[in-house]
């Protein structure tokens, strides 16, 4: 794959090379019970959103319960996670007493977050410098949540590239052509003190993002639809 960047947008090219591709497909399993139910709804849309951008093997998969597996577990639940064997690194939501704030976490506003004393790699922070994302090992842990009430991260086309470059590391493929646009292309007219901000126009508009955000409106309405049935 090459690519180029314009402040247009960036314009990607795939092309088939006679060497030995990696085939194998990533697991990928979201368990998520109770209240969270919708924030694997929203996990579910933003990774299979990482797929389509990717062009890589996923396999992304919803669970009202939990057994032994491989690949990632997203654990959206209050209970503690069981023992599982297979899975090589876990996500979950960490635990503690939540806390109204006001701050950004990689280019995304968050409201609230959970406050507890953190150990371990930060792979995402806030504005204060504090690990929202933690990584000890192969436990990944998450002081926050996947929902709006918490902050602008599932609406957000940080989102799946945040997620790409977790799953697949700063300079995988795929990662990069998730960045397709400048922020003034997708904002919506946003005021301040009583003066609109207009959107920047003319020029090419690359189409990609509102393709991202139609597949999750689409995919969160057939969900919503199949759970009235």
């Amino acid at each position: 794959m090459s690519g180029v960047a314009k402040t247009t947008g960036s314009v990607f090219h795939y092309a088939t090379v006679a060497m030995k591709a990696d085939t194998g497909t990533l697991d990928l399993t979201i368990y998520a019970d109770g209240v969270f139910k919708q924030d694997g709804l929203y996990l579910e849309a933003a990774l299979r959103a990482v797929q389509e951008f990717t062009h890589r093997r996923m396999r992304v998969m919803m669970t009202g319960s939990i057994a032994d597996g491989r690949g990632w577990l997203f654990w959206l639940s209050a209970k503690s996670l069981p023992e599982v064997k297979g899975f090589s690194k876990i996500w979950q939501y960490g635990r503690g007493d939540e806390r109204k704030i006001d701050t950004w976490m990689e280019g995304t506003e968050v409201y609230k977050e959970i406050i507890v004393p953190r150990d371990g790699e930060v792979v995402w922070k806030d504005g204060y410098g504090r690990g929202v994302l933690v990584r000890e090992g192969e436990i990944f842990s998450f002081y926050s949540r996947l929902d709006p009430d918490w902050g602008e991260l599932v609406w957000s086309r940080q989102f799946p590239a945040l997620l790409a470059r977790m799953l697949f590391g700063e300079e995988g493929p795929g990662v990069r052509d998730l960045r397709m646009m400048d922020l003034a292309q997708v904002a919506p007219v946003r005021r301040a003190g009583g003066v609109a901000k207009e959107m920047a126009t003319g020029g090419a508009i690359d189409l990609g993002m509102a393709g991202w955000i139609l597949i999750f409106l689409l995919f969160i309405l057939e969900r919503w639809l199949s759970g009235r049935e």
